[in-house]
């Protein structure tokens, strides 16, 4: 199924897999959602378009990361493309250590970004 945005993919989560889970976009706030019952923070990203390898920037990494260690919570980077719906938990990838991470010019903001681009930090 695709998700026009992290709203629609928020409540199919919370009505068909984590009950519990509540909205928690504050203002210094990383992630998008909390469970309480699975101690996890979840970031959501909707794609409109799929893609074989879905991307990640370092600068949110080193955030989702920051604030799960401090808070003792598991961090997934949850992603919705046409194709379908993929999680990661960044915890268990920096245990292994396996992202590569690599500079890229990309647009400054997903949506919205008048053609403005940036050097980006990213893995795949």
């Amino acid at each position: 199924m695709r998700y026009k945005n992290e709203k629609d993919l928020y409540n199919a989560l919370q009505k068909h897999l984590i009950p519990d889970l509540l909205s928690y976009k504050k203002s210094n706030s990383t992630y998008d959602c909390f469970s309480e019952d699975l101690n996890m923070q979840i970031e959501l990203k909707c794609r409109r378009r799929h893609y074989d390898d879905l991307m990640i920037e370092r600068g949110k990494w080193d955030r989702l990361l920051k604030e799960s260690n401090s808070n003792g919570t598991r961090s997934i980077y949850l992603n919705s493309t046409p194709e379908g719906v993929w999680a990661f938990d960044l915890n268990h990838l920096e245990k292994t250590n396996s992202l590569v991470w690599s500079f890229k010019t990309l647009p400054v903001k997903t949506q919205w970004d008048k053609g403005q681009t940036k050097r980006k930090e990213v893995s795949y």
